[in-house]
This record gives structure tokens, sequence and C-alpha cells, in this order.
């Protein structure tokens, strides 16, 4: 079975919930993760974004985290593949990339410029990305009980 999350530069939460998903260690199960707009961005982007970093290190999954940026191309959707989009904007990006999955998940969980409306600290971003690393956490722990009972 294979997971494929996809967020925009695949630096931050397609990233987080590809790092957590690899850390249990399922068997028979593979994580891959992309972005839509992650070639645009690979400057800024690459390795990880320093947000990602903080949160997964302060919980021991930085090593967990693949070391570079894939941009979504189709020949990384593959049949059968469980294919999350972070939120309803990756989705409708995706249609512009790929042919999606009939059956992608879309999940509600913004990135940092979409959720706050000013620049922010990065301590206030740091607090919003340990957020974001639970909801991808609780969904996650989800989508394993549905799909590998």
């Amino acid at each position: 079975m294979r997971f494929h999350f996809i967020c925009r530069g695949n630096a931050f939460r397609s990233r987080m919930a590809e790092a957590y998903l690899v850390s249990l260690k399922l068997p028979n199960v593979e994580v891959v993760s992309s972005g839509t707009v992650a070639d645009t961005y690979r400057s800024e982007n690459d390795p990880i974004s320093r947000h990602a970093k903080v949160v997964l290190s302060k919980l021991g999954l930085l090593e967990f985290a693949k070391t570079r940026c894939d941009q979504l191309t189709q020949s990384r959707i593959l049949p059968g593949d469980i294919t999350i989009c972070m939120n309803q904007r990756i989705f409708n990006e995706c249609k512009d990339v790929v042919v999606l999955p009939n059956d992608a998940i879309v999940w509600g969980i913004d990135d940092v410029d979409e959720h706050f409306t000013v620049h922010p600290e990065d301590e206030e971003i740091d607090r919003y990305a340990e957020q974001v690393f639970e909801t991808i956490k609780k969904n996650v722990d989800i989508l394993i009980q549905q799909h590998t009972s």
C-alpha cells in the first residue's frame, strides 16, 4: 500500500505527514510526498522548511524526513495509491498538473501563508506548525486504521 501526500512546495505539510508515517515503520506501507509547485520554490524550500524542521526535530522525527522536495508529476501518481491533498487549494492545483484518482482525499490543513493574514513572528509560526503536525498525526492515524486493518 502506498500513501502519497501532496502540498504546494513539498517542504512543510506533506513532508511532516510523510515523516510521521515513515516513522511508524508499518510493514507493506510505502510513503511518498510531492508538491504542486515544488520546482518553482525549490531554492526557498530545500531541503525542508525551517518550521517543519523545528517540529520534527522536537519530536525526534527529523531522521524520517527525506532530504529534498519533489515536484508532483503524473509518473508519481500510481494506481492504487491513497492520495491525500492537504487542502482544497492543493486539490485544485493538482488538476493543472496531474490527473488525480477519483478517490483522492482532501484534508483542510492550511499552509502558513494561507493561515496568517499578516506576517507573524517565527515563534507564532512554530506554534502553528505544531498544531498542523498534531492535525496531520490525527488524520494519518485515522487513515492507517481505515486502510491497514
